[in-house]
């Protein structure tokens, strides 16, 4: 009987294991995925350079992920972009100032047109 139990563990351990590995590995994929289309729309759509983008930062959201990009001319300011699975690509959701703050005061460098 104690092998039996022995076993089980065991075999419950490596199951656990695989599937914390598994979804791991898939949470990296996709993060990554969303980071390359973020940096495609913003360096190849928008014509960004490196330089003009001080931080990104993705973040898992309820219903997928988004990123929040804050531009070097506009560092009170962070832009969230939205991943849309289906079609693979980014889309600017909000604006708002790095300390909470309402944005719609303020001048912004870096607004785009919401995707139709």
């Amino acid at each position: 009987m104690k092998k039996t139990t022995i076993f089980t563990v065991l075999i419950s351990f490596i199951v656990i294991l695989l599937v914390s590995l598994y979804f791991f590995n898939s949470f990296s994929n996709k993060k990554n995925q969303v980071r390359l289309s973020l940096e495609d729309h913003l360096y190849e759509n928008m014509d960004y350079s490196k330089d003009d983008i001080k931080s990104i930062d993705i973040n898992n959201a309820m219903f997928g992920f988004h990123a929040v990009v804050i531009f070097n001319d506009e560092s009170d300011i962070a832009y969230t972009y939205m991943y849309s699975p289906e079609n693979k690509t980014v889309y600017q959701h909000s604006v708002n100032k790095i300390n909470g703050d309402d944005a719609s005061d303020t001048e912004l460098k870096h607004l785009e047109e919401e995707p139709k």
